[in-house]
């Protein structure tokens, strides 16, 4: 077996039809749609209507679809057996001929009599779809999102003509990570017979097929989710490596997963890395009080990050950022507040700090939870006159997020970039974005937000990301809090956010007027989306007559009224614009806080621990 890198890719997409089957059934029962050499697909109905025939034009192998992995020159009839003399029965893995894979879970007939095999699908890293590390050998597990934005993923059944299974092969799940087992540790011979032999250590959620693509345009990551297999869904089974010269479980428990990756002595600090200790007034012994999840803010300009983190019950760690008026406005907001190590250094200043703790077994930079929001203007809308040197130095911070994973080994990184990340242009961007964090073992799921939703009270899209370190189960996207749907709250308003502002607030000095009126603006709608200019054309005073006051940005990008900031106005105006909203960013943190409280105190229950 190899474990190189295969460069041709399969879409997920391409499927070989000649016959569509739509069959429902009353009772709630199943609707099985059978296509004759191409998929099965199992969802509900409620009552009897009809049977359908429809004909598909039949498609060979698309161009560009790679041959199996190994035995590249071989036809499929000199690989393996007809597909009558193939191990179809549950539990068997399969090769398709459009060269992606099949765990079959069960076998049947549909009601024309015509047999089906369905199970699991899977794809190669390789597949155009999916933002994975090109690694031979290595396949993923493909899910799909239901028919909107909102809701959780649900397993696709799919199922196939048995003629299109085109050989028997090993397909090994498994939560362990790569670096501890993979096709190029070598398997001792004879352990599965000849077959080829691959693993499988994630899941793929796509989204819906509608919301992926426009015509003529490229595949749309407007959202998705790629997630290591957790304990339970590993095989159990052993197997002997003759690289590694011992044997190695493909199911591990998912603590020691955790421990291998953030050291023994921070895999089990439940409830939080900072402690805070007091007396036991019976016993006098020294005993934990009180615990705090840690908080450490990269790229963390003004603060907007921190703000909603402090505002979600985080203990603020550190946070660094290279711009001096911007961590000035930091230390002013956070240093005395809360003791936060506030770093006015470049990243690469701070991943040599991090590396020299960490020889020096410092704890000082490890934190349950970080987050990373390196310059986004390479993909931001409003950079219409971009500078390709500053660009590229963007570009650059971006790529040091593989390092601050490598060193702070936080249980829960999140992320927030300009919304076109997920455009097509974009894309390998996205795909890099994605790799560094799975090559550390980070599930890791990300979603284009409309932070109106969230009470921000302006036209703001950003791509939020979301992962989890190796053995933590993956958080969910947090709900809307703001809408027209019952239960919510009103969305907000430029109105709601400004107009009650004390004309002595801090930096609320009124503007020069316009020498010519602007049109008026619905002050109950939402303002224009806030950047480090202060905004475009759109972006002024509702009234027409004039632009908005520092503090009137800083509002309307949901800083309280409190928050001061250092410089003159274009510096003050370009940190809110820089900033993630304070709002959201409670939001956000409060859900993962308790998210990471819930599945700490099921552990520890688990373990026989009173918390």
């Amino acid at each position: 077996m190899s474990g190189g890198k295969r460069q041709s890719r399969l879409s997920t997409n391409h499927f070989s039809v000649v016959r569509s089957y739509h069959v429902e059934i009353q009772d709630d029962d199943e609707d099985i749609v059978m296509q004759d050499g191409g998929d099965v697909e199992i969802t509900r109905v409620q009552r009897i209507a009809r049977i359908q025939k429809t004909a598909f034009r039949s498609t060979a192998r698309p161009p560009g679809v790679p041959a199996p992995i190994r035995q590249r020159q071989a036809s499929a009839a000199s690989r393996q057996p007809p597909p009558c003399q193939l191990d179809l029965s549950p539990g068997s893995d399969v090769e398709l001929e459009d060269g992606s894979f099949l765990r079959i879970e069960s076998t049947g007939t549909d009601f024309f009599d015509e047999p089906y095999i369905q199970g699991k699908r899977l794809f190669p890293h390789t597949a155009s779809e999916l933002l994975m590390p090109e690694l031979g050998n290595e396949l993923t597990w493909i899910m799909r999102f239901e028919n909107n934005l909102n809701t959780e993923e649900y397993q696709k059944r799919v199922g196939f003509s048995p003629s299109k299974a085109v050989r028997n092969c090993k397909i090994l799940f498994t939560n362990q990570r790569y670096q501890d087992i993979n096709a190029s540790h070598g398997l001792q011979g004879g352990q599965f017979g000849d077959l080829p032999v691959y693993f499988c250590r994630w899941k793929c959620t796509l989204p819906p097929e509608d919301l992926r693509r426009r015509p003529n345009e490229g595949f749309r990551h407007k959202m998705g989710k790629i997630e290591h297999l957790r304990s339970k869904e590993a095989d159990s089974l052993t197997v002997i490596s003759r690289e590694l010269r011992r044997q190695v479980r493909l199911r591990i428990p998912d603590l020691e997963v955790r421990k291998r990756w953030r050291g023994a002595e921070f895999a089990q600090e439940w409830l939080g890395s900072h402690k805070i200790y007091g007396v036991n007034e019976e016993t006098g012994a020294l005993e934990v009080v009180l615990r705090q999840y840690t908080f450490g803010d990269s790229f963390c300009g003004a603060g907007g990050t921190s703000c909603g983190a402090l505002q979600a019950g985080l203990r603020l760690k550190w946070g660094f950022d290279q711009d001096e008026i911007a961590i000035r406005t930091y230390k002013f907001n956070f240093a005395d507040k809360t003791g936060v190590d506030a770093r006015r250094e470049h990243v690469s200043d701070f991943l040599a700090a991090a590396a020299e703790a960490r020889i020096k077994k410092n704890l000082k930079f490890f934190v349950d939870i970080i987050h990373l929001s390196p310059p986004c203007q390479p993909f931001s809308p409003a950079n219409t006159t971009p500078n390709e040197d500053l660009n590229e130095k963007n570009r650059a911070a971006l790529t040091s997020i593989d390092d601050i994973l490598r060193f702070c080994k936080p249980r829960i990184a999140t992320l927030e970039e300009a919304a076109g990340m997920e455009h097509p242009k974009h894309q390998g961007w996205l795909r890099k974005l994605v790799t560094m964090f799975v090559d550390h073992g980070y599930s890791v799921r990300w979603k284009v937000v409309t932070l109106k939703t969230f009470g921000v009270p302006q036209t703001r899209d950003r791509l939020i990301v979301i992962a989890s370190g190796p053995g933590e189960k993956l958080p969910p996207f947090l709900a809307p809090t703001h809408g027209t749907e019952p239960g919510l709250q009103p969305l907000p308003s430029i109105a709601a956010a400004i107009f009650g502002l004390d004309r002595r607030a801090a930096d609320h000095e009124l503007p020069r007027f316009f020498d010519h009126p602007r049109p008026a603006i619905d002050a109950n709608g939402l303002a224009g989306t806030i950047t480090t200019g202060g905004g475009g054309d759109n972006v002024y005073h509702p009234s027409g007559l004039r632009t908005y006051t520092v503090r009137e940005h800083a509002c309307l990008q949901t800083f309280p009224h409190d928050f001061l900031f250092d410089g003159n106005p274009t510096q003050q105006r370009r940190q809110i614009g820089n900033a993630v909203p304070p709002l959201f960013a409670a939001a956000l943190f409060g859900q993962l806080r308790s998210w990471l409280e819930n599945a700490d105190l099921d552990e520890m229950r688990r373990a026989g621990l009173r918390p």
